[in-house]
């Protein structure tokens, strides 16, 4: 089944390699880590991993948990911005500058800072694939030249980051969330990476306790004649 739907998106996938390719290459500094990932937490069912990035002094997350929930409701909340600014930590604007579709989105994201830092801003585009009948990719790419900075904050960058959402069951669904920031000015890397830990994690579970908001209870997937998902109804 999902041969017949890698070949229906082929010349999509081809774009989205060449794009990979130029994202790889900008981001050469931050090459896939070789270190092994460190247990920084795990507690109420959410597992967080860092890890050291050659060439940064910021470390990279992983964040692991499963919810009460179909992937249909977490995916209709992730495309909802404004459930974002709900469940994620320290978000607190979205705003959609482009949508095309149920797989590829760019936002800009607004992240409060302890004082006295400044608060940051991200322009991340979200590049979706669908891995199997229940479970999707969700890549992000940074894509800080699509905005112009604003004068009250500072512009950071996402080197790498995805979600992955699998369905485990029709009321249980995995959730990972991986990401590596690099907050750009003047900041202490120890201060940065002591909220590697407490992001994951109060995301993870936050968003835990949104999957049961009745907005979201009758989240379903739209499917094609090949069971490609091509939008997400609540």
């Amino acid at each position: 089944m999902y041969n017949r739907i890698a070949f229906k998106r082929s010349t999509h996938a081809a774009s989205m390699l060449v794009l990979a390719v130029v994202f790889l290459v900008s981001s050469s500094s931050y090459a896939e880590p070789s270190a092994e990932w460190d247990v920084a937490l795990n507690q109420e069912g959410i597992k967080v991993l860092t890890r050291g990035v050659p060439g940064s002094p910021y470390e990279e997350y992983k964040g692991i948990t499963t919810v009460p929930a179909s992937a249909a409701t977490v995916m209709a909340i992730f495309m909802d911005p404004s459930a974002t600014e709900q469940w994620l930590e320290g978000c607190r604007k979205v705003e959609m500058i482009e949508r095309s579709g149920f797989y590829s989105q760019t936002t800009h994201q607004v992240f409060d800072f302890p004082w006295p830092a400044t608060d940051r801003d991200f322009v991340i585009g979200f590049e979706t694939e669908q891995t199997g009948e229940n479970a999707f990719l969700l890549t992000m790419h940074d894509r800080s030249g699509e905005l112009p900075e604003k004068p009250d904050l500072v512009r950071g960058e996402m080197p790498r980051g995805y979600y992955e959402v699998r369905q485990l069951s029709p009321d249980k669904t995995e959730i990972v969330m991986a990401q590596h920031v690099n907050p750009k000015g003047d900041l202490p890397s120890w201060m940065v990476n002591s909220l590697v830990t407490d992001t994951p994690y109060y995301s993870l579970k936050s968003l835990r306790s949104m999957v049961s908001d009745e907005k979201y209870a009758d989240a379903a997937f739209v499917r094609d004649d090949e069971d490609v998902v091509t939008s997400v109804t609540h």
